[in-house]
């Protein structure tokens, strides 16, 4: 296996996504991801998911992700934000 970046090229380059969602009505709903590289979130992301879960927060039986630790998992992480995009006005399309 190849080796993976550095400490110092994680530190340097960060993860952003974009993401628009579509409802039924048709409304738009845009956001962006910022975060730390994604060699540094997986590691953070499996800490926090298993601490809460140690911490009594999962259900017996298959629990999809957001079913075990909510809709704003993703912001826990440390270094990470969620950026709506015009979030008081859904475009139509």
């Amino acid at each position: 296996m190849p080796d993976g970046p550095t400490a110092q090229e994680r530190a340097d380059n960060r993860y952003q996504a974009a993401v628009e969602v579509v409802g039924a009505d048709g409304a738009v709903i845009r956001a962006v991801l910022d975060t730390v590289n994604g060699y540094s979130f997986t590691p953070l992301a499996a800490i926090v998911a298993a601490r809460r879960v140690l911490a009594g927060e999962a259900r017996p039986g298959f629990q999809a992700p957001v079913g075990v630790l909510g809709s704003g998992f993703t912001e826990t992480i440390a270094d990470t934000r969620i950026t709506f995009i015009d979030p008081t006005t859904a475009t139509p399309r």
